[in-house]
C-alpha cells in the first residue's frame, strides 16, 4: 500500500515556549517618570505575570511574510508593499482604486488575504458628491494569543535613562524604563483553509488552487 506524503490540513495551532531576553515588548503606558510600564495579566490563581500582546508578534509576522510573498511572486497591494498597516483601506486614497471589491483585494494582495483588512462603510454625501460605500472586510486567518510569562521564570529590571535638552536651560529628564526577560507561553492559530476565500460567507468563491497553494507555500517555508 502506497503512502500519500501530503495530507490536507485546514487549520492548525502551534503551542510554543518562547524565551525573550531584555525586551520591552507590549507596554501599557507611562506613570510619571516611569515611561513604559510593562503589561500585566492576572492568572486564575490570583498571581500576576508579565504579558505581551499578540498584536506585537502579528505585526512582525506580517512584515516577514510580505517578504516571502514578494520572493515567491505573490502580488502585494501598494499599501502592503510599504508596510502601511491600514492595508486595503489605504487604497481609497488612490485614484486607480476608485472601485474596490472583495474579489479584487483578495486577488491582488496576498497579505490582505492572509492578515485581513477592513474598509469601513460610508454614507453618500450630496455636498461633496461622493457616493455611498459598502463595508468590505475579511477576518485575519492567523491569530496570536497573549504571550504569558511562566510564573517563577521571568524577571524585570528597571533601568534609569537620562535625556538631555538642546540647551542647558532645558535641563535633564530622568526616566525609568523596565527591561524583562523570561520564558513565555504563546499559542498561534492559522486557518489555512481560508486562503483566497470569503470566510464570512462560504468557501465557494475561493480562487484557483494554484493561487492558494502558492500563497500557502510562502507562509509555511
Amino acid at each position: 500500500m502506497s503512502e500519500n506524503p501530503q495530507a490536507p490540513i485546514y487549520e492548525m495551532s502551534f503551542n510554543v515556549l518562547a524565551a525573550w531576553q531584555a525586551h520591552s515588548l507590549s507596554t501599557a503606558g507611562s506613570n510619571g517618570s516611569n515611561r513604559v510600564m510593562p503589561r500585566r495579566q492576572l492568572l486564575a490563581d490570583k498571581s500576576e505575570t508579565d504579558a505581551c500582546s499578540g498584536n506585537i508578534a502579528k505585526h512582525h509576522h506580517a512584515a516577514l511574510v510580505s517578504a516571502y510573498f514578494a520572493a515567491e511572486g505573490n502580488p502585494l497591494c501598494p499599501a502592503c508593499r510599504v508596510g502601511d498597516r491600514r492595508r486595503a483601506a489605504a487604497l481609497l486614497d488612490r485614484p486607480e482604486y476608485g472601485t474596490l471589491s472583495f474579489e479584487r483585494i483578495v486577488c491582488e494582495c496576498a497579505l490582505c488575504d492572509t492578515h485581513g483588512f477592513l474598509v469601513t462603510a460610508k454614507n453618500a454625501d450630496s455636498e461633496t458628491g461622493t457616493g455611498a460605500r459598502q463595508k468590505i472586510s475579511k477576518e485575519t486567518l492567523i491569530d496570536f494569543s497573549y504571550a504569558l510569562a511562566l510564573p517563577e521564570r521571568h524577571a524585570e529590571t528597571s533601568q534609569l535613562h537620562t535625556r538631555n535638552g538642546a540647551s542647558k536651560e532645558e535641563g535633564q529628564m530622568l526616566m525609568k524604563i523596565p527591561a524583562r526577560s523570561g520564558e513565555y507561553a504563546l499559542c498561534i492559530r492559522y486557518r489555512c483553509v481560508g486562503i483566497g476565500a470569503d470566510t464570512d460567507v462560504n468557501f465557494s468563491n475561493a480562487k484557483s488552487k494554484q493561487l492558494r497553494f502558492r500563497r500557502l507555500g510562502s507562509q509555511t517555508d
